[in-house]
């Protein structure tokens, strides 16, 4: 080769360089050239993790992206995690799938220079629910931190750790417990439990050991019973309008406040709250336990009674479940204000306890405590038994009724996705482990009521 040639080769390459080069940048930095509209579009980002990760990806048949995508990609199968450049502005349906769960869908639109973000998304296993216990069980009952589930078959008490799915079974051959309105009371630490019925007795998860029984101790009927909010040795009892506390060492009741409990109570912070019944109204009395001293009233509407829900936070809760009403207040306030919520059967608190996740027979909304702002989450058409949160995602909740169990992924107002997990005959007492890993339930035939788990991831 001549050097005039060489001169010659130099140059093209140069030019084809200069040329070249600012193509590709201008490809690389995420624009594309629209021939048929002659336009210069700016493409997007779609990040996609999935837990579990391994997930195939989808976007559609229809090309939504430029060259780069293909130099890039070529036909390899996506899985995530991925984040996928060069994707042209459209809308997209995208599908994530793997063998054994359940098919994730959902519809986004990438804007020009967008990043769009689907980080949290959960793929929920697809199996059929085994039996914990071959026994007909009545009733689950969650413990205070949501480690145990506490149900009743007729000759024992099962604890069920529901992490591990370890469970303990306490005969109950002596005991004469009662009917089906009998209730399972955990004591604070969630290390004892007190049964509402025969003896009231209470037994200690961890030894199996009864440490006594409430009734043999006192003579006059029991009207309401509950633990107390730090110490697993005291229970209060109301007996005569008059509310008594029972040691659990010493075996013995004693009169603690000569405040009237005409309806419920509930004792926090060494204070004794109750209710009072007004002409037209009700009144919300504060004592302190030690002296009897009167601290506070509130008054309330009009009810034809009211009961405390007694949640993890500071505020207090009254229901009242003839008008399907829920009063809030905060004791903090220098003035304590009360705020209702209307046509509410029941609530979960999410986010620190800073929004209530409450439902009604047919829908389910979210409130925020802070703003006192309600979003309509969805509406079904069959009547909701029970909405509880995901322990380790904030953008998920589940909601069960008679026949099934739905997960929902929930972001905004704007976006929801339902996805339904379980069909089964009877569902009652739903309950997830700490990990996120299994929900337990009751279910079957009404006349034997099984303990089934559901591996859900």
């Amino acid at each position: 080769m001549t050097l005039w040639h060489r001169r010659l080769l130099y140059i093209f390459l140069i030019i084809l360089f200069l040329i070249l080069a600012p193509v590709i940048s201008f490809y690389a930095a995420g624009y594309e050239f629209d021939f048929s509209s002659k336009q210069v579009r700016h493409t997007g980002i779609l990040i996609l993790t999935s837990e579990p990760k391994g997930a195939n990806i989808n976007l559609g048949d229809k090309r939504k992206y430029n060259w780069l995508y293909d130099w890039f990609y070529q036909d390899t199968e996506l899985k995530t995690p991925q984040k996928l450049r060069n994707l042209l502005p459209d809308e997209y349906e995208v599908t994530l799938t793997k063998d054994s769960y359940f098919d994730y869908q959902r519809r986004i639109t990438i804007n020009p220079g967008q990043t769009f973000l689907l980080d949290k998304i959960i793929l929920f296993r697809r199996t059929q629910p085994e039996a914990v216990s071959e026994q007909s069980v009545s009733g689950g009952y969650l413990s205070r931190q949501g480690q145990y589930l506490a149900v009743l078959t007729k000759e024992s008490l099962v604890i069920l750790e529901l992490t591990s799915g370890q469970k303990r079974e306490i005969p109950l051959a002596a005991e004469k417990i009662g009917n089906a309105l009998v209730k399972i009371l955990w004591a604070p630490s969630d290390k004892k439990v007190l049964i509402t019925g025969g003896s009231y007795p209470v037994f200690n998860i961890e030894t199996g050991i009864k440490e006594g029984a409430v009734k043999d101790y006192v003579f006059s009927p029991i009207a309401n019973i509950k633990w107390d909010s730090f110490s697993d040795n005291k229970l209060y009892l109301e007996q005569n309008n008059r509310l008594y506390q029972f040691d659990l060492i010493v075996k013995k009741a004693t009169l603690i406040s000569n405040a009237p409990v005409s309806q419920d109570f509930l004792v926090r912070n060494n204070n004794l709250l109750t209710l009072t019944k007004l002409n037209d109204g009700w009144m919300l009395n504060i004592t302190v336990l030690a002296s009897d001293e009167q601290i506070g009233s509130i008054v309330l509407p009009a009810a034809a009674a009211y009961l405390f829900l007694e949640k993890a936070d500071d505020f207090i809760y009254l229901y009242d479940s003839r008008r399907n009403t829920l009063a809030l207040i905060d004791p903090r306030s220098f003035i304590p204000a009360t705020e209702f919520i209307t046509n509410i059967k029941n609530f979960s608190l999410v986010g620190e306890g800073k929004t209530m996740l409450f439902w009604n027979d047919f829908e389910i909304w979210l409130y925020n405590k802070e703003t006192k702002e309600k979003s309509l989450i969805t509406r079904t058409s069959e009547q909701i038994n029970k909405v509880w949160p995901h322990p380790k995602a904030s953008d998920y909740f589940f909601y069960s009724t008679r026949s099934n169990i739905n997960a929902v992924e929930f972001q905004s107002k704007d976006y929801f996705n339902v996805t339904k997990i379980l069909e089964a005959p009877n569902i009652t007492s739903p309950a997830i482990s700490p990990d996120g890993r299994y929900i337990y339930f009751i279910g079957g035939v009404m006349s034997n009521q099984e303990l089934y788990k559901l591996d859900i991831k």
